[in-house]
């Protein structure tokens, strides 16, 4: 958080300073130089965009997705983004549902 809210922490607090974190990759041959898209992306998507990168197989039964068809314009995401907290230094659970607005 960096003290936005006057907090120093993250996880609990499901605020857009936690959720809306920039994501900048340029892959030479599908990615177009200054190109910006708005759609939500997860970090463990990274895995099998890494994989389809590299040329491997995407293992099957993921819940993430390569994320290279949204980089090279062949793909749109919902505009929706699902959070979650389970807890550390405060004992509670939490789950946010984010869009656009």
């Amino acid at each position: 958080m960096l003290g936005a809210h006057r907090l120093c922490d993250k996880g609990p607090y499901l605020y857009d300073e936690l959720l809306r974190v920039p994501f900048i990759a340029r892959i030479p041959g599908t990615t177009r130089a200054g190109e910006r898209r708005q759609e939500w992306v997860y970090n463990f998507d990274l895995m099998p965009t890494f994989i389809e990168t590299g040329g491997g197989n995407i293992p099957t039964g993921l819940d993430a997705s390569s994320i290279l068809p949204l980089m090279r314009g062949e793909a749109s995401r919902e505009e929706v983004m699902f959070g979650e907290f389970h807890g550390h230094q405060v004992p509670v659970s939490m789950r946010v549902i984010r869009t656009a607005d």
